[in-house]
């Protein structure tokens, strides 16, 4: 018995020395073993990374004897060329570790093909995709990848969350699972209706009605600028006590236009009608067939946002709107552009007889953030000839109800040019003659398109970029980029004043605009503040994620409207580089010197810890050397060397 359990100890302890073994086999090849697979040689002297189109061979040497080809670790590169050097270098100068291991390898594969003299970006950078020559006020894709990630999520980052980004999440969310939901619109529609002060579309002026004898100034003063005007507000930054200046002019945007090109060709695409700006056709060349196939477009918009309103109904009102579209577009075309300032008011506080109708539809906009007009404003028509015409023409319109319909489609028109509503899906099918374009969340991945429809500029472009380095590059990722960019331009100066081939006169001028450069890291100091974020989208509601995507739009252009007022207010503070997180490239900006690298161009090369800094100042560091050194090397903001 007892010679059972000796040997059953034997065996025990036997097996313990096996698996000690074992594992200090396995520490020995992690540490040596591991290693010498990936850097392939057997006396371990420090090597030089040399790229394969860099000139290796020195004067007066053979290069056959200096330079040393070697198979790269990852054979999609190629081969990798190394270079010998006279110094050794010691186990603990190169890092090991898995991470430092993997980011070595994306390095690797995106070096490019030229040599670091000619174009250093594209030797450093040429072979990744999103890296090519882009303007850099595109989102880079990136980006709009880590947005998809995180919007996947059902719940964001609570702390520190903002209302512009949940303003945000909530639209994404409604244009994903609601952007097809023609009953929801109906809903939203019915909201929309109430709040710009309608109850539903009005009984057609063909139709017998008892009409209220409501005046057409008084219809002026609840309508506003927007459905005939477009307007601006235009700052002076170096006077910020100087008078506000609003600037009026005519809409372009109409649809019969738009319609009717998409029925001879000229927007051949949807996308084209949905990135055209100027309208492509004009009032006198559109058809009778034309005309009639627009209408019946109307019509069947028309009955989409109200269960309330008959075929016959419909096609009535969308007879008086296009013959709205018609007039004004004409009135739009044959006007000429001259500035003149309009005096809204006289000595006595009344305004000229002749500017009362756009006095009163001025001082509509002005009340909705709580304004008034007053003499500390200036109003610049640009458009005398648009203005006297659609005077005379409205004046001839024995129907408000008429004007009422009209205004309401100048609303639902600019949301029908927004992708992820059923506005937009039945106004594309018909404008082009198209099927299938209406979305189906089946077959369709809506997500992406719905996104870049919220970074478009006049939506929620800063809100989405709010999110974006709440979770991509927050503040503490930018607080370690900036002391890289400190320690960057000392070490630029530094070079500059030791330099040996420019004149003292270069590097005096060198280094005062070295000194003189603001730089923009990732993106402004306000857009770590909730409040300056809000604020951006302070008129738009927080809707819920079950509302049409068509009620979300329609409160972003109520927003962007009143966001252009509030400049008109004396103490109006302007956030300057909003957008600049998501753009895909660093720029330089002449005028200020200002040097900005956005969040979306530093996040793919930066690493947090426990990856050694050093690596920040290759990747980085080399993106920022690069564009430094560009913008010294050029001219500066005043046309000298």
């Amino acid at each position: 018995m007892s010679a059972e359990k000796s040997s059953s100890g034997a065996f025990t302890t036997t097996s313990k020395v096996v698996q000690a073994a074992i594992l200090l086999l396995w520490i020995l090849w992690i540490m040596f073993g591991y290693r010498s697979n990936l850097v392939r040689r057997t006396d371990r002297e420090h090597v030089e990374l040399v790229h394969p189109h860099a000139k290796t061979t020195r004067p007066g040497t053979r290069g056959d004897h200096e330079v040393t080809t070697l198979p790269s670790v990852r054979t999609s590169t190629g081969a990798s060329v190394l270079k010998k050097r006279t110094r050794s270098s010691r186990f603990r100068d190169i890092c090991w570790k898995p991470q430092c291991i993997a980011i070595a390898d994306i390095i690797s594969d995106g070096l490019g093909k030229s040599s670091p003299c000619d174009n250093f970006f594209d030797f450093v950078c040429g072979k990744r995709a999103e890296n090519q020559e882009v303007p850099p006020s595109n989102i880079k894709d990136s980006a709009v990848e880590s947005l998809l990630r995180i919007l996947k999520n059902s719940k964001a980052k609570e702390e520190g969350n903002s209302s512009a980004v949940e303003k945000f999440t909530a639209a994404y969310k409604s244009c994903v699972n609601r952007g097809n939901d023609s009953l929801q619109l109906q809903v939203s529609m019915q909201k929309i209706f109430r709040e710009l002060g309608f109850d539903d579309w009005s009984t057609s002026s063909k139709e017998p009605a008892n009409e209220s004898n409501e005046t057409v100034e008084h219809t002026w003063g609840e309508i506003g600028l927007r459905p005939f005007f477009d307007y601006t507000v235009e700052l002076e930054p170096k006077k910020p006590s100087s008078k506000r200046t609003i600037i009026i002019t005519n809409r372009a945007d109409f649809f019969l236009l738009y319609c009717a090109s998409a029925q001879t060709g000229s927007l051949s695409s949807p996308q084209k009608f949905n990135e055209s700006i100027g309208s492509p056709a004009s009032a006198e060349n559109i058809t009778t067939e034309q005309y009639s196939h627009c209408k019946k477009v109307v019509a069947e918009i028309i009955r989409l946002t109200s269960a309330n309103v008959t075929k016959n109904e419909s096609v009535l009102m969308a007879e008086d709107i296009m013959y709205f579209e018609r007039a004004l577009a004409k009135l739009s075309k044959e006007t000429t552009n001259k500035r003149i300032e309009i005096n809204m008011t006289s000595k006595n506080g009344e305004a000229p007889s002749n500017n009362f109708s756009l006095r009163t539809m001025l001082e509509k906009e002005l009340h909705d953030i709580n304004a008034t007009l007053t003499d500390d404003i200036r109003v610049i028509l640009e458009c005398p000839d648009y203005y006297a015409g659609l005077i005379k023409f409205v004046s001839s319109v024995n129907s408000t109800k008429a004007i009422r319909n009209y205004v309401l489609w100048t609303y639902i028109r600019t949301m029908a040019r927004v992708q992820g509503t059923p506005l937009h899906d039945l106004h594309m099918t018909y404008s082009f003659n198209t099927t299938n374009l209406t979305r189906s969340s089946a077959k369709n991945d809506v997500r992406t398109p719905c996104l870049m429809q919220l970074l478009k500029p006049g939506t929620m472009l800063s809100a989405g970029a709010r999110l974006y380095i709440m979770y991509n590059f927050d503040k503490y990722d930018r607080k370690n980029v900036q002391k890289i960019m400190k320690f960057i331009k000392a070490s630029f100066k530094m070079i500059i004043l030791n330099s040996k081939w420019m004149t003292d006169l270069t590097k005096n001028k060198a280094a005062e605009r070295l000194a003189r450069m603001e730089t923009v890291i990732g993106y402004p100091d306000w857009m770590l503040e909730d409040i300056a974020v809000d604020e951006l989208y302070r008129y738009i509601p927080l809707l819920n994620e079950n509302a049409s995507f068509a009620e979300h739009i329609f409160w972003m252009q109520e927003n962007n409207r009143y966001q252009e007022l509030l400049k008109l207010r004396k103490r109006y503070k302007q956030r300057e580089f909003s957008a600049v997180a998501l753009f895909s490239h660093p720029y330089y900006i002449e005028r200020s010197d200002t040097f900005v690298m956005p969040a979306a161009a530093i996040a793919p090369h930066y690493r947090r810890p426990p990856v050694p800094r050093a690596l920040n100042f290759g990747t980085v560091g080399a993106l920022a050397s690069m564009l430094m050194a560009n913008a010294i090397d050029r001219f500066d903001s005043t046309g000298l060397d």
